[in-house]
């Protein structure tokens, strides 16, 4: 398999369009347009200023978000499972939804969060103008960005941590802050006009503040599994749909006592359906003949008896690697043709966790063969694409 093909396999090619893409419409979070001015400032656009200095200095000030978010790309991907773990625990899980819920509150205009005004000007002047100042003020516009862009880099990160891949960490990271600085260097360069505040703003404004309480239950839920078991399309989309007309995006707290109540009807219900909509995609495709380990080793003590060879395939629903090994790897024909004769156990790390010990797991996704006295004979400990997969069970 040529490295086009297995990065088109392994889902990295997406993965990277996602994470520009991302980047890009990060710059449109509410809390991230009032770091415009003080960027072009720092940048130096104006009509005295040629656009060919305006290229360069933007090109710095990029260089240096992609060396701020390379650097966390690379620690999450070292640290590997240890940061999808962190995720996956209750508290953890708690905090987050906590902060994310409110992170809302400020998109929908109840309060306001931000850093101090003393703060931001500090960063505004750090490193002095030009070229030196453009690559600071780069590489702290990360950190001052956290608070609106926290879910979707949280996201990419939880994907690095997951693979694993320094590279494919550093990589993503570095695509995710090309995505962010884009935009920057644009307006840099042309000298476009800051858009001013209105209507639309706080409807945009609205539409994260739904996604951030969206965020809220993607954490919960992969700490309580319970969360994930009610999934609806149909109910979904009349909740969405019930919500944005009764003023979930276009209604607003500061108006009338009759708008505040829509308002919050809107976003509960557009919430709702949005999570309804989203345990739908989450939802595990169905796994023919794996048996579902509960923690007690029954599964794995009856496929052991009656099958020469077992494999046990220990995974995490906050895992992405582990849903591309069942979605492309197990998926395949060929795979599913040559498992047929072998015992086929899913354990979910999370549901399992004594049990999961006791094999001395290093991350998940990892696979464990074993013989017909449940002793292993080989271990996998990455995702493995299915070429490769059939190449280990030619082996055994």
């Amino acid at each position: 398999m040529d490295m086009s093909t297995d990065l088109l396999a392994g889902g990295l090619l997406q993965a990277y369009s996602v994470a520009l893409i991302a980047g890009i419409l990060s710059v449109a979070t509410p809390c991230v347009l009032p770091m415009l001015p003080i960027t072009l400032s720092i940048l130096g656009a104006s009509k005295e200023t040629s656009r060919r200095r305006s290229l360069a200095v933007s090109a710095v000030y990029v260089a240096g978000i992609v060396i701020c978010f390379t650097s966390l790309g690379i620690f999450s991907a070292l640290t590997g499972s240890l940061f999808g773990s962190l995720l996956g625990h209750p508290v953890t899980a708690i905090v987050l939804a906590t902060i994310f819920v409110l992170l809302s509150g400020s998109s929908f205009d109840l309060y306001e969060l931000r850093l101090p005004n003393a703060l931001m000007q500090r960063f505004s002047s750090m490193g002095g103008a030009g070229f030196s100042g453009a690559f600071v003020m780069g590489l702290v516009a990360g950190f001052i960005a956290v608070p609106c862009i926290g879910p979707v880099l949280l996201g990419i990160l939880t994907y690095v941590s997951t693979n694993g891949n320094v590279v494919v960490g550093a990589t993503l990271l570095a695509t995710y802050a090309l995505g962010f600085g884009l935009p920057f260097m644009v307006i840099a360069v042309f000298s476009l006009t800051i858009p001013k505040r209105g209507s639309w703003m706080r409807a945009v404004k609205s539409v994260f503040g739904v996604a951030l309480l969206v965020t809220a239950f993607w954490f919960l839920s992969g700490a309580f599994h319970s969360l994930r078991e009610h999934a609806n399309s149909v109910a979904g989309a009349f909740l969405v749909i019930f919500g944005i007309v009764i003023g979930a995006l276009h209604r607003h707290f500061d108006g009338s006592t009759g708008d505040r109540v829509r308002k919050a009807l809107g976003i509960i219900a557009l919430t709702a359906g949005s999570v309804l909509l989203l345990n739908v995609v989450l939802a595990p495709p169905p796994q023919e003949n794996w048996c579902q380990e509960t923690g007690d080793g029954a599964c794995i003590a009856s496929a052991c008896a009656t099958h020469e060879r077992t494999v046990v395939d220990f995974g995490a629903e906050w895992c992405p690697a582990c849903k591309k090994l069942q979605n492309i790897t197990f998926a395949d024909s060929e795979v599913r043709k040559r498992l047929k004769s072998k015992g086929l156990v899913y354990v979910d790390v999370d549901r399992a966790e004594a049990l999961a010990k006791s094999y001395n797991l290093k991350g998940v996704p990892e696979i464990v063969f074993l013989d017909n006295t449940c002793h292993e004979v080989k271990r996998v400990e990455e995702y493995t694409p299915p070429q490769e997969f059939n190449r280990i069970l030619d082996s055994l």
